[in-house]
This record gives structure tokens, C-alpha cells and sequence, in this order.
């Protein structure tokens, strides 16, 4: 059984990896033992430096020793550290999939563990949930959210979820939010994608599903 632990960016991603990763994964021999949200200072998780968050990975690393242990992350995209390295670099690349895999590539270098395989969501994990839409409205009470999931669902006709792009008012977040005042990320998200279920979810979000199967690999003999 090899251990995978992973660190993340905050309550959000946490409750997703507990809610769907964590029992598929042990289906494939690969355990999800810790889920640990990145600290930037004592009692403080996400935001801050990139200091700060490689003192966290680094710490990570350290602390597991055992052959069979594997580490990755979920973070954003959208909004990184603006002391993260080779950042406008990284801005400078127009496509945001190969802006990600350039991202996940100096975590990698950064780290310098092979036991390391970075993932970072397109655009931000609350992409994610624009392919729960459905999901997300059965869990509003108000009909004026239920009529902003509605309108939503309008302004992204024919866009993939992994597509919405990352403009500073147009990001996955900010979209929600501009349609549904009473969204909360972490009450209604995660419970949004477990009824979605993981299946649905990787047909749709193609890098997420990619993500999602390196980690079942870990568990292949």
C-alpha cells in the first residue's frame, strides 16, 4: 500500500480530496493517510509568501521518511504567491494548461524530491464545481440562488469548466459569486461535487482526470 500525503490550499481543496480522493484512491492500493493545508505562519493556512509555503513542502518531505510515501498538492492557478518563482515567467504563457504545467514544473524543481508530484488546478479548484452546477442548485434554499445558478449556467453554455478563464473578475470564484450572493465555498462545493460524484467530474475536467490517474498509478505494481 504506498501512503500519499498531500498539501493544499485551504479548506476548500481539503474537504474535496476527504470527500472524493481519499476513498477512490484506496480502491488502487494508494491511501490518502494526511490532507494538510499549507501554513504561512503558526495558525495561519494559505495565502502569505512563497517562502513561507516551500518551508511548509520542504517540512513535509522531511517529516516521512518511508520508502512506500508519495506527496502531491492541489493548489490555485489563479492567484499564486507573488514571490513564487519564475512568476512572470509563467504569466508570460498565454495557454493556461501549459501556464500550469510550467507551475507544476518549478514546484518540482523547487522541491527537488522525486516522492513529489505537484498539481495545480486550472484556473482555481472552484472550476471544479461549475461542473456541478446541477448538484450546486439542489443545495440552495432560496429561489433567487437557484435563479443565479440558472444564470450561471447561461453564461458559461458550451464553455468547459476547466475553460473559465482566470481575469480578475471573471475567475471561476468571482463568477460564482457575481450570480450566487449566498455561495460558500467550503459549505456548498465540496457536498456539490460529491453528489456529482468523481466519475462526471473527470469527464469533464480533463486535467483534473489526468491528475487523478497519475495518482492511481502510485498504487500499480
Amino acid at each position: 500500500m504506498i501512503t500519499l500525503v498531500m498539501v493544499v490550499e485551504g479548506q476548500t481543496e481539503e474537504e474535496i480530496a476527504k470527500a472524493l480522493l481519499k476513498p477512490h484512491l484506496s480502491g488502487f492500493g494508494v491511501e490518502l493517510r494526511k490532507i494538510e493545508i499549507v501554513q504561512t505562519a503558526p495558525g495561519h493556512a494559505g495565502g502569505g509568501s512563497w517562502s513561507k509555503w516551500i518551508k511548509h513542502l520542504r517540512n513535509t518531505s522531511r517529516g516521512w521518511t518511508k520508502p512506500e510515501v508519495r506527496f502531491t498538492t492541489l493548489f490555485d492557478l489563479y492567484g499564486l504567491p507573488r514571490d513564487f518563482p519564475r512568476r512572470e515567467e509563467a504569466r508570460g504563457i498565454r495557454a493556461t494548461s501549459a501556464r500550469a504545467d510550467f507551475v507544476e514544473a518549478v514546484l518540482g524543481a523547487e522541491l527537488c524530491d522525486a516522492r513529489w508530484l505537484p498539481y495545480v488546478q486550472r484556473h482555481e479548484t472552484e472550476a471544479l464545481v461549475l461542473a456541478a452546477l446541477p448538484q450546486l442548485r439542489e443545495r440552495l434554499g432560496e429561489n433567487t440562488q437557484k435563479n443565479g445558478v440558472d444564470s450561471l449556467k447561461r453564461e458559461l453554455a458550451g464553455k468547459a469548466p476547466e475553460d473559465v478563464n482566470d481575469g480578475e473578475d471573471t475567475a471561476p470564484s468571482k463568477r460564482l459569486l457575481k450570480h450566487i450572493s449566498g455561495y460558500r465555498k467550503v459549505m456548498h462545493g465540496p457536498p456539490a461535487l460529491k453528489a456529482l460524484g468523481l466519475g462526471p467530474l473527470r469527464e469533464v475536467c480533463p486535467r483534473f482526470h489526468a491528475w487523478v490517474s497519475r495518482l492511481e498509478a502510485l498504487g500499480t505494481p
